[in-house]
C-alpha cells in the first residue's frame, strides 16, 4: 500500500474531518452534470483549492476505472507511475488497477514514482468519496511535452480495448496568484485580470 506522504495541511487526517469538509463545501454546490470523462483540478491543498476540485470530481461521469494525473515534471522526464496494489486515504484504502499500470509501464517511457508530490495524492480522498472503494484507480504524474500524447492515445484505446469507462482527472497549478498565496503584483480586480 502506498502510504500517506504529504504532511496534515495538505488535506484531513481523518475520514470524518473529509465528510464535514466537503459537507461544508456542497453547501455551495448545486445542480452539478454527472457526465464528464475528464476534468481539471486544482492541487494546492484543501485549504485553498479543495472545494474548486472536488467540483472537478463531481462532475465525473460513473466510470469503472479512474486515472489521475499530476505533474510537476519537466518535458522528457518519464512519466512517473504509482506501482502499488493501493493507496491510503483517511478511513482506508483505494484499490489499484493493475492491468492498466501494466499496460502504461510498457507502452510509454516510464518509471515506479515512490516520492512525495502532492498533484495525485490530495486528489485521492476526494476520488475515494466520488467513486467509492471499490472503483481502481492509477496514480501518476506526466511532462509537459509529447508523452501526455502519448498516454492519452494508449488510455482510450485502453479503455475501449478493455470495455472501461474511464475517468481522468489532471491535477494542475491553474494558478498561483491571489491573497491566499501572498502573491499579487498587479492587485486585484480588474487590474489583475
Amino acid at each position: 500500500m502506498r502510504r500517506r506522504l504529504l504532511p496534515y495541511g495538505w488535506y484531513p487526517s481523518s475520514q470524518a474531518e473529509v465528510a464535514q469538509e466537503i459537507a461544508h463545501w456542497n453547501k455551495e454546490i448545486h445542480d452539478v452534470s454527472k457526465t464528464a470523462i475528464a476534468a481539471i483540478a486544482p492541487h494546492a491543498g484543501w485549504y485553498f483549492s479543495g472545494k474548486l476540485a472536488w467540483l472537478s470530481w463531481l462532475c465525473a461521469y460513473d466510470a469503472d476505472c479512474v486515472v489521475i494525473a499530476g505533474g510537476h515534471l519537466g518535458a522528457q522526464q518519464p512519466i512517473l507511475v504509482y506501482d502499488d496494489d493501493s493507496y491510503e486515504v483517511p478511513g482506508g484504502a483505494l484499490p489499484v488497477c493493475r492491468e492498466l499500470v501494466t499496460a502504461i509501464m510498457t507502452t510509454c517511457k516510464s518509471r515506479v514514482d515512490t516520492s512525495a508530490d502532492n498533484t495525485v495524492e490530495i486528489q485521492l480522498p476526494l476520488c475515494a468519496v466520488r467513486f467509492g472503494n471499490t472503483v481502481p484507480v492509477v496514480g501518476l504524474r506526466v511532462p509537459e511535452d509529447e508523452q501526455a500524447v502519448t498516454l492519452g492515445t494508449m488510455l482510450a484505446e485502453w479503455s475501449k480495448s478493455n470495455a472501461k469507462k474511464l475517468f481522468v482527472l489532471g491535477s494542475t497549478d491553474l494558478t498561483h496568484y491571489g491573497p491566499n498565496y501572498g502573491f499579487t503584483p498587479a492587485g486585484l480586480g480588474e487590474k489583475a485580470q
